[in-house]
């Protein structure tokens, strides 16, 4: 076997190996865990991955998003204000997913999230989301029932929180 029919195969069992674990990730999240097989392959397929370094700003307050974000690991910092003069929201692990609403449509986020250590996450845009969803429209309802559901929660969440203060 040639070298490079070997390094073919070894970035073939690597990229493989990266979508099982893609996939993995998709399923603990609530909103990705009822879908089938066939449909969360194809998301953890399209799904890419981003490192951010400490003290990286992922998005600022005001930015539009195209992009939704689910922590592999590190940790992240949900803020009003700026990065030089916030007000910490919420602070999140590996598993937790955020920015999701830009999933469903363009939207002007009214919070920053920054890198408080160096993290990776797993990305899914809204155009390759919207690819997968035109392709299986029966499961679209229920994902978006539930990115519905975890919005409000997360609102509920943070409304408490700024009543507190």
């Amino acid at each position: 076997m040639n070298l490079c029919r070997a390094d073919e195969t070894m970035e073939r069992q690597s990229q493989k190996s990266i979508i099982e674990q893609n996939l993995d990730i998709l399923r603990g999240i609530p909103a990705f865990h009822q879908l089938d097989y066939d449909i969360l392959s194809l998301f953890a397929l399209v799904a890419d991955r981003r490192k951010y370094t400490q003290g990286e700003t992922i998005f600022s307050r005001g930015d539009l998003l195209y992009t939704a974000f689910i922590i592999i690991q590190g940790e992240v910092e949900l803020f009003l204000g700026t990065q030089d003069e916030k007000n910490s929201l919420e602070r999140l692990g590996p598993g937790n997913f955020f920015g999701y609403m830009a999933l469903l449509a363009e939207i002007q986020f009214n919070v920053g999230a920054c890198a408080l250590c160096d993290c990776e996450l797993l990305t899914l845009d809204r155009d390759n989301f919207r690819k997968v969803m035109v392709r299986y429209p029966e499961s679209c309802i229920v994902i978006v029932e539930k990115l519905i559901q975890a919005r409000m929660k997360r609102m509920d969440f943070h409304m408490d929180l700024l009543l507190k203060t």
